[in-house]
């Protein structure tokens, strides 16, 4: 614990920064890793899809992730982890409002496609690279672990939060009216 107040003191600008990319980072881990399972009981039911179908959804993400992860990171090498980070979660947080209008089974794989693409950008690499970018050596180990507890609370803030959108009429409408929301 003295670390983290002795890296936040002594660096005052990295603060700013690190609460930012906490942020972003578990906005990013929620929406690829934590809200997809929740959803995909109220998806079957509402294509008549097997479990079998809709178990393709995490297969193509984590499918996807790992294709876009060299290509990232040479996005990422070229263009800086600040760039990565926002670039990477606004996308994600398009295709995140289009799941909520998303109607057919390919829509769906199309979608986790698109999750696995913006967390190769937006995610854990870009975050350790930010940390590596801005915290002195004394303090990058200390800075990585903060960002990592991000992944951590989107594990247990959001399935309950999803879970209890998912009550009826339909979950992805009570998602829709979240994500609109101000």
């Amino acid at each position: 614990m003295r670390s983290v107040r002795l890296l936040l003191l002594s660096h005052s600008r990295l603060v700013p920064q690190l609460v930012a990319a906490w942020i972003l980072f578990l906005l990013t881990a929620g929406a690829t890793y934590s809200v997809p399972p929740v959803m995909l009981k109220p998806i079957m039911d509402e294509l008549g899809a097997s479990q079998a179908q809709v178990s393709l959804f995490p297969a193509v993400f984590l499918l996807s992730k790992g294709v876009f992860a060299l290509p990232a990171g040479e996005v990422l090498h070229r263009c800086g982890p600040h760039r990565c980070l926002v670039w990477g979660t606004a996308a994600l947080a398009v295709a995140t409002a289009a799941y909520t209008q998303a109607y057919a089974y390919w829509h769906f794989l199309a979608l986790h496609v698109a999750f696995g693409i913006c967390y190769s950008f937006g995610g854990l690499a870009a975050n350790l690279c930010l940390c590596n970018v801005i915290c002195p050596e004394a303090g990058k180990a200390t800075a990585i672990g903060l960002l990592v507890t991000a992944f951590s609370m989107a594990g247990v803030a959001w399935p309950p939060l999803c879970a209890a959108l998912e009550q009826p009429p339909v979950a992805r409408a009570g998602l829709a009216e979240w994500v609109a929301a101000p």
